[in-house]
């Protein structure tokens, strides 16, 4: 019975202890995944910050893209002082080489441009030595100046010299005048070259992009028209209607 009572007493001491010890082990586990829990919480969120826009600033230079190539074709009133005039034709091209100067006020309210602007035609005259048609190549090489308003219209100024060559026709006739006693010998000559002043009047309306209509007008320097080696005052002119488009 004693034994009975001493065992007893054993295996309840036993678990009684093996139960504190379980509690124990519990209660030192749970605050480290509470800690855990704490510190993730304590981490601030990642909050993006907004992209700020730009801001253009109003005066801006060289922003707008233009269209260098234009391609010109038209009719036009061209002579020689004293010798009449007649009606022609021409067909060509001018490119913007560089710009020299170039502003923009507000958003298409106001632009400015400077350009160095070549370029090549053909073109038909009236030829000084028996009215019949000649064709030349003319080569102007202008500052262009453009202003362009609320992005609707701009409007173009062109001025500088040219250099033209006649290539096609009658430039000299030599004949012999009076009768065949005394005969008296007659020789007119055109020059086949011309040099001269170039200006332009350019409109472009917004409704018609890139399409321009332009006035031009022409006039030379040099006497064109000698007879018998005596030059005559005979300068070149013309006035050139166009219609052409912006590549």
């Amino acid at each position: 019975m004693k034994k009975t009572i001493a065992l007893f007493a054993t295996l309840t001491l036993a678990t009684t202890i093996f139960a504190q010890e379980g509690d124990g082990m519990e209660s030192e586990e749970t605050p480290a995944v509470v800690e855990e829990t704490s510190t993730v919480a304590e981490e601030p969120p990642v909050v993006e910050e907004p992209k700020k826009e730009e801001k253009k600033s109003p005066v801006a230079v060289g922003s707008k893209e233009e269209r260098p190539l234009g391609i010109r074709a038209g009719f036009h009133f061209a002579g020689v002082s004293y010798y009449g005039s007649t009606l022609g034709w021409h067909l060509g091209a001018l490119y913007d080489v560089m710009r020299i100067f170039e502003m923009e006020l507000g958003k298409d309210a106001f632009q400015f441009r400077m350009l160095l602007e070549p370029g090549a035609f053909v073109t038909s005259r009236k030829s000084a030595v028996n009215g019949g048609t000649q064709i030349w190549l003319e080569v102007p090489v202008t500052a262009a100046f453009t202003i362009s308003l609320f992005g609707g219209m701009r409007i173009k100024y062109a001025l500088g010299p040219y250099v033209a060559v006649g290539t096609i026709g009658t430039f000299s006739k030599s004949e012999d005048l009076g009768n065949a006693l005394i005969p008296i010998p007659y020789e007119i000559k055109q020059s086949r070259l011309d040099v001269g002043q170039w200006h332009t009047f350019g409109f472009e309306q917004d409704n018609f992009k890139n399409w321009w209509v332009d006035f031009t007008f022409a006039s030379g320097f040099m006497d064109a028209v000698s007879i018998n080696d005596k030059d005559f005052s005979s300068t070149p002119w013309a006035m050139k209607f166009s219609f052409g488009y912006n590549f």
